[in-house]
């Protein structure tokens, strides 16, 4: 991820071409969390996840054993194994399957693909700004907002 690739202002990363499987670009619409977080990084230089400034982050195993650690799991996993889980659960938020295949940018299939040019931005902001609000209820649950009332005098 590098910050020319990223408009904060329209909270939208896009992939240059290059750099996709598919050999086309893609826009990724940012949820506010992922604005704040991007916001809080000191620039060190073009890559955005970086240790030297002029190179991306390396030595993902180490960092996987690490994460594996910390969090106590002892289960075989990949981090791409994260896609799987986000597009299964953007799924269970009721987000639909074809908006779920444009945030992963899968190809379409047919004639769909040369007639049909719009970008979904709208479709794929709300399919991701959902799940980032689901991410969030996992790692920080709301609290109980039971409140207790007592009658007068009491």
């Amino acid at each position: 991820m590098r910050w020319r690739d990223v408009d904060i202002e329209q909270a939208v990363w896009t992939l240059p071409r290059e750099a996709t499987k598919g050999d086309r670009s893609h826009q990724v619409p940012l949820a506010p969390l992922a604005v704040e977080i991007l916001q809080s990084l000191s620039r060190l230089g073009d890559f955005i996840f970086t240790t030297a400034g002029d190179r991306p982050i390396s030595g993902y195993s180490k960092i996987k054993v690490r994460t594996d650690k910390l969090a106590g799991i002892n289960q075989d996993w990949r981090f791409h194994d994260l896609r799987r889980t986000c597009g299964t659960g953007m799924a269970r938020l009721g987000i639909a399957v074809s908006t779920i295949s444009r945030v992963l940018n899968h190809k379409e299939g047919g004639v769909t693909k040369i007639y049909n040019r719009y970008s979904y931005l709208d479709e794929k902001r709300h399919a991701l700004e959902a799940w980032a609000a689901h991410v969030g209820r996992l790692v920080e649950p709301p609290s109980d907002n039971v409140v207790v009332l007592r009658a007068a005098g009491q």
